[in-house]
């Protein structure tokens, strides 16, 4: 077993990383910008936190996504993976200790297990529950939860926004490697206007770009933690802050979550709803097909403004004659 804790129970299990997630799509490249920059390379520890800091509400929300469950189900420690796809089909609580070892260290890694997935509500709040943890005993997967992630399980289509899916477009724009080329210096030129607002933007690495307002007000509003990526002056062009140098010396993958979370922060203080909506968009982003176009309808008013400033800073990519429909 993953992670070295051996399962007394007989029942063969199938690693989750293959059976926890629909099957291969037919068509396209399965890994998107999105799907690098974020769940594959990002830090699991970084998005279980973010879900667990949220609160019951926009838990309850974000998981009537099915691409937001199998999201945290994927970035969840290879035990609890496990232990979601033994109770995934159970409508009871189980007793969980009947499927592990029972010495000391086992039992241990399975009770850290278990408030790993509390923590991120993933487990239903059974009646045998213990005031400081989870009673390994009667464990059952939250009634949401649990559903959507039998639709994953079962549903044929594994691409979000499936209607008006364009999947071989002729432009060679949207050919997989020049998605590449384009999102990388698009998101370079976004750096170098934030060390060098002033300098010219044939300069750049998309030489002639220049961060629309949306941008630009969002590398001037607060972040997450507190300070904004740039500073605002009064007779010049702005500046870059301390938190901005900051941001420029971590890795790409965590510059793109960082910048993300900190745009749905912000949505947050004035509507959380809203944010909900955009964090589950984020999610649904990462299991779309590298190459193919995706119609703006299918997203609600909210998602689509955040999805064209997404284009605008290299994260999806819009045809210039067709701005109704994105490339991821």
């Amino acid at each position: 077993a993953p992670g070295g804790l051996a399962l007394s129970n007989k029942t063969t299990i199938t690693l989750a990383r293959e059976c926890s997630v629909p099957a291969r799509p037919a068509v396209g490249v399965r890994e998107t910008a999105l799907r690098i920059l974020t769940l594959t390379g990002m830090s699991s520890e970084s998005i279980l936190a973010h879900v667990s800091a949220l609160q019951p509400g926009s838990v309850a929300k974000l998981y009537e996504n099915v691409w937001s469950v199998v999201a945290v189900q994927r970035a969840l420690p290879p035990l609890a993976r496990q232990l979601i796809m033994r109770l995934v089909y159970l409508d009871g609580p189980a007793d969980v200790t009947l499927w592990v070892a029972t010495d000391g260290a086992n039992m241990e890694r399975l009770a850290d297990t278990l408030t790993k997935m509390r923590a991120v509500h993933v487990l239903d709040k059974t009646p045998g529950a213990e005031a400081q943890g989870v009673d390994a005993r009667a464990v059952m997967l939250a009634a949401a939860f649990r559903e959507q992630l039998r639709r994953a399980l079962s549903q044929r289509d594994t691409s979000p926004w499936a209607k008006g899916r364009e999947v071989n477009c002729a432009d060679p724009a949207t050919q997989p490697q020049q998605l590449r080329v384009w999102a990388q210096r698009r998101w370079e030129s976004l750096l170098h206007y934030m060390v060098g607002p002033a300098l010219e933007s044939s300069s750049r690495p998309e030489p002639g770009w220049k961060p629309p307002k949306e941008v630009k007000d969002e590398l001037l509003a607060d972040t997450c933690a507190g300070s904004s990526l740039m500073q605002q002056m009064t007779h010049t062009a702005p500046k870059i802050s301390e938190a901005g140098f900051q941001f420029l010396v971590r890795p790409a993958r965590s510059q793109v979550w960082q910048l993300l979370m900190d745009i749905i922060y912000r949505r947050r203080k004035t509507d959380a709803s809203k944010a909900d909506q955009l964090l589950a968009m984020v999610f649904q982003l990462s299991f779309c097909s590298l190459g193919a176009g995706y119609s703006l309808d299918a997203l609600t008013k909210a998602q689509q403004e955040l999805m064209v400033l997404l284009g605008h800073v290299g994260l999806v990519y819009f045809r210039p004659h067709a701005p109704r429909r994105f490339f991821p």
